[in-house]
C-alpha cells in the first residue's frame, strides 16, 4: 500500500506533520508491519527534517532518478531468538 502526508500551508511549521506521523505509526495495523519504506523529494527539507525525527533512517545518500531519496522506518522489534 502507499499513503501520503500533506500539511495545510497555512498551518506549517507548527509540529503538524509530525504529530500526524507519530499519529500514524502508533496505529495498531501499522505496529504489525515489519518496517515502512518511503521515499521523500531531496528539496523536500520540512519532510525529510520531520520523517528523520520520527525515527526513519535514510537508505539512499543520492537521490534516484525520480528525485527521492529513501528511508525506512522499523516498526516491530526484532524477534528474539530461543
Amino acid at each position: 500500500g502507499s499513503m501520503s502526508l500533506a500539511v495545510n500551508p497555512k498551518v506549517r511549521n507548527q509540529g503538524n506533520g509530525k504529530r500526524i506521523l507519530r499519529s500514524f505509526l502508533q496505529r495498531p495495523e501499522v505496529t504489525k508491519l515489519h518496517r515502512l519504506e518511503i521515499g521523500i523529494e531531496s528539496d523536500n527539507i520540512a519532510s525529510l527534517q520531520c520523517f528523520r525525527k520520527s525515527g526513519f533512517t535514510q537508505v539512499s545518500s543520492e537521490p534516484d532518478d525520480e528525485g527521492f531519496l529513501h528511508f525506512i522506518y522499523n516498526c516491530a522489534p526484532p524477534e528474539k531468538s530461543a
